[in-house]
């Protein structure tokens, strides 16, 4: 208790320190779709934004819509049993027990967490409640494990395929809905060449240096680069541009009228090398192209998750070996009147991905 004291006596004397406009707004959370719709998007971090993520519930809260300047316990958002993941706005992920007396603060407009043992985080971007236990930089590791266990490897990536947006459409992907699906995060931002670096480098973005959409180059050695200096060969197969620039040059893909058609371009690129290497990554879009355009939960959607599980299938049957297939991010819907999606936040529709391996442990 004493040391809790003190971690809210730090945050009152700065948050004093800080001053707003009045009136200030309702003190009471609101959740996403009451307010997501005022808040301006920007290509790096919303840390105006916080979420706060407890299985498939988040609640958001911003330093403009708290009454409080001091503190507030991190249990009034959240009740974690076992540990906790602090996502940092600049892309760092935190993992820690210490969280029984966390306390949440807004400092300089920006929302801190300080723990019982007097470590403090400030600008956080969101914390979730027993994280799932891997994240989507597995995969880097999953990559090399059985590279070197004498595996042929093939990742599948599924741009914007979100874990509630794989069990809501689990009818029309019955490949994928078989399989044994683990939960996963993403990182933050969980923007697609943010994520693809991760996954590219095993690293978090305040490590590979790509904290935007707009940054295309990494800071960090990538998984085709370790993979060629151990003697192993890889192919690269994507539609539309680079996303981000790795040591393997991409077959690109022209980006089709039809997000269908780019897909299945995609694939046939893919099929006609589908045995000349020893790790095969794919990245396929039109599900994150349509749930942006019509909302994560739209009948186009599951056209793109329908057409992709008979892609996916068809993949994994032909190559064989090992297969590892997840995502970037999902997406959340904005909300009335647009009906549209997007990925910008922690939380649980942003954040947790798929995480599927075929022929493997």
């Amino acid at each position: 208790m004493i040391k809790r004291f003190w971690i809210l006596i730090c945050l009152i004397i700065l948050a004093a320190c800080t001053t707003t406009d009045e009136p200030k707004q309702e003190n009471e959370p609101t959740n996403e779709a009451q307010y997501i719709n005022n808040v301006v998007e920007s290509d790096f971090a919303p840390v105006g934004a916080v979420g706060f993520v407890q299985n498939n519930k988040t609640t958001f809260i911003t330093w403009e819509n708290l009454a409080f300047r001091a503190g507030l316990p991190l249990t009034d958002f959240i009740q974690p049993q076992n540990e906790i993941a602090i996502f940092l706005a600049n892309g760092e992920t935190i993992r820690t027990t210490n969280f029984s007396e966390a306390i949440v603060g807004i400092l300089n407009e920006n929302v801190s967490l300080g723990l019982a043992d007097g470590t403090v985080f400030h600008n956080i971007a969101g914390v979730i409640a027993d994280p799932p236990e891997i994240s989507i930089i597995q995969a880097y590791y999953d990559m090399l494990y059985y590279l070197q266990s004498g595996e042929r490897v093939m990742v599948i990536v599924l741009d914007g395929w979100g874990w509630e947006m794989h069990h809501y459409f689990a009818d029309v992907q019955p490949f994928l809905a078989a399989q044994v699906a683990r939960m996963a995060h993403t990182v933050f931002p969980p923007f697609t060449p943010v994520a693809m670096s991760s996954i590219f480098t095993g690293q978090t973005p305040n490590i590979h240096g790509v904290h935007d959409r707009a940054t295309r180059t990494m800071s960090a050695p990538d998984i085709f680069e370790v993979a060629s200096s151990l003697g192993y060969t890889s192919t690269r197969v994507q539609g539309g541009v680079v996303i981000v620039q790795t040591s393997e040059r991409p077959v690109l893909v022209p980006n089709l009228q039809d997000r269908y058609a780019t897909d299945q371009s995609v694939f046939d690129a893919t099929m006609s090398r589908i045995d000349e290497s020893d790790l095969l990554f794919i990245h396929f879009n039109s599900i994150d192209d349509a749930a942006h355009t019509y909302g994560p939960y739209a009948s186009e959607v599951a056209a793109s998750m329908a057409l992709l599980d008979d892609l996916v299938q068809k993949l994994v049957e032909a190559r064989g070996g090992i297969a590892i297939i997840t995502a970037d991010h999902g997406q959340h819907l904005l909300g009335e009147p647009n009906r549209m999606g997007d990925h910008l936040w922690v939380s649980h529709e942003d954040i947790f991905v798929p995480y599927i391996v075929i022929g493997g442990r």
